[in-house]
Formats: C-alpha cells, structure tokens, sequence
C-alpha cells in the first residue's frame, strides 16, 4: 500500500507542476511610443501619411492631425524583435511615402519625434512703396498728446499735427526736429496745432514734442524724395504675364502630396485634386487634397498566456486531459502487476 501512495503522490506533483508551468505568461515586449509635429514645405501638415517601418516591415501607421501624429491617437511601434530586453533596432519614419528620420527602438520609451518634409518655399518681397506709412508714435509716454506727420517728402512742407486727448488742436506746442541727435529745426504748434517745416535729405528723423501739463510725445519718421516715379502696380492682366518673378526651378512646385498633380508655368504653381486616387498606407485622396486613411483595425489581443509549447488554453485543457488518462492507465497498470505478482 506504501508504494502505492509513494505513486499517487508522485504523479500528482508531476501534474501540478505541468499545470504551473502551461499557466506562466510569456509576457510581450513594452513598445516604444512617439509623438510630435508634421510639417511639409514649411507648413503645418494635415491628413498627412506617417508610416514606421523595421528593415522594410511596416510596423505602425497613421495620419496627421491639425500638424501633429500621436496625439489625438496613440502611435507606438511593436518590440520588433519579441525580446522583451531587446533594444538597438532602427526605426524608419516615411512622411507622404519619403523617408524622413530614424530612431533606436528602446523598450517602453515615449518620445517626441517631430517629421518634416521639405523646404518653405522662398518669400518674394513686394515692391516698397515710396510714399510711405503714417509717422507713428514712438516712446515717451503719451500723456494725452497724439501726433501725425503726413507729406514726407523732401524739398517739400512737411505736416505735423498734434491733438489733445480730446481731440483738440495742441497749441503752442514746442516741436523740435532732430536728425542723428542733432537739432535741425525747432518751433511752436499754430491754433490748428499745426506745425509745418521743410528738409533736403532723405531719411530718418526724429520729432519732440512738448506742452506744459502733458508728456513728452516723441515721433519717428522718413522723409523720401517724391520726385521720383515710382513703378506702376500691376494690373491684374500683367499679373498672369509677371508670375511670381522665379522659375519654376526656384518656385519648388513640388509639395510632396500624393493627393495633387503639381505643375509650373512661368513660375507660377498650379495643382490639380486628385479625387480618389490611391494614396499613402491603403487610403483615398479627398477633393480638398488629403491623404484619407481606412480606420486603423482594432489590434488583436494578445492571449494572457503565451505558455508551455506556446499552447493556447483549449490546448492547454487536450494535454492535461491526456496527461491525467495516461496517470490513470499507469495507476491500473501498476495495480495490475501487483495483483499478477500475488
């Protein structure tokens, strides 16, 4: 009877331990999660395409959002190795289908990770108009004194107004004009709080100005010669015949969209919608120009055990079932040869 508790007793130890041993959770790798801001030719990007790839594989993918990917939605990439203490593979980002960055994957780290794509386009400045802007107001307070300084123009009378803070002329306002800290010309506001002076070279002065009971107000203010033409603006049917003044070389048309036909004449930039066109991971260009995507599927939940042989929890159930009807064979068997031996 002892051998054959000794038996029992081995046996169930046997299977308590396989049992065990089928239930450990093969516990996958933490993955790494990125965020950051898309930018194309400059400018914030929406709708664009964001795909990561590992030697080739994509691993994760999605669209950007108001200039921004990972925010709205999470974005994270997969340990790409299974390993849950396995770090060092290079990640590849590729905004609009162009690969832009690269970065170490590193096992549960957040990091922000900004894509751009291309350049700004260059500025082409207007022509200066000559005649100038309103003399605005400079330092010195202001008190109550307002101050305009109209028809700067040299060789020609230079207005200056000054008004109270209701509105009413400044008289009798001492007004002196400087030049690179030099006095030029000085004088009093009329009853009109006019004051009216004349000058022959071109460029920036200063005016001060001052009246018993208020702040100093001080004016700045160029003086150009408007004696010279200046050159007609545009009209609109020279505007098609002047373009943007580059080539096309230099306009850079291309803006890196799967979503429109670039083009260039003279300079000028054109893009055609590409409605329904194929674009980016498995998505449809929109009428506006964005890249739309599918709805990313649910991801499968991984089973809270991996386990013994990788065994699934029906699997899992088959091998007990067999390992507890092979226990009981055995038990027969050794009863069996016992009774024999009797």
């Amino acid at each position: 009877m002892g051998d054959v508790m000794n038996f029992v007793k081995y046996f169930s130890v046997l299977i308590i331990f396989l049992f065990f041993l089928t239930s450990v959770s093969a516990a996958p790798g933490i993955p790494h999660q990125f965020y950051g801001t898309v930018t194309v030719n400059g400018s914030l990007a929406n709708g664009a395409s964001v795909i990561a790839k590992v030697s080739g594989v994509e691993v994760g993918s999605t669209i950007s959002v108001s200039g921004e990917y990972g925010i709205d939605s999470v974005f994270f990439v997969e340990n790409p190795t299974g390993d849950p203490n396995a770090d060092g593979k290079t990640i590849d980002f590729y905004l609009n289908g162009t690969k832009v960055a690269d970065y170490i994957f590193k096992t549960g780290e957040l990091t922000e990770l900004n894509l751009s794509l291309g350049e700004a386009p260059p500025v082409v400045n207007p022509p200066v108009n000559n005649g100038g802007s309103g003399g605005g107001g400079g330092g010195g307070g202001g008190g109550g004194l307002k101050a305009t300084v109209s028809n700067k123009c040299i060789n020609e009378d230079v207005k200056l107004e000054v008004l109270l803070s209701n509105k009413k002329p400044a008289t009798n306002a001492n007004v002196v004009v400087f030049k690179d800290k030099k006095d030029l010309t000085s004088g009093k506001t009329d009853d009109d709080g006019l004051y009216f002076f004349n000058l022959e070279a071109i460029g920036d002065y200063k005016i001060e100005i001052r009246k018993s009971g208020y702040l100093r107000k001080d004016v700045s203010f160029s003086l150009v010669d408007c004696s010279v033409e200046e050159e007609p603006e545009p009209t609109e049917e020279d505007i098609p015949l002047l373009g943007t003044g580059l080539t096309c070389e230099e306009a850079n048309c291309n803006d890196n969209n799967p979503c429109t036909q670039d083009s260039c004449t003279e300079g000028t930039c054109n893009y055609i919608m590409l409605d329904g066109n194929p674009c980016g991971a498995n998505g449809t260009c929109s009428a506006t120009g964005e890249c739309v995507l599918p709805k990313p599927k649910e991801k499968p939940k991984l089973p809270a055990t991996t386990g013994f042989f990788g065994l699934d929890d029906t699997g899992k159930s088959v091998l007990l079932g067999f390992l507890f009807v092979v226990g009981l064979g055995m038990i027969f068997l050794y009863f069996q040869r016992k009774k024999n031996q009797a």
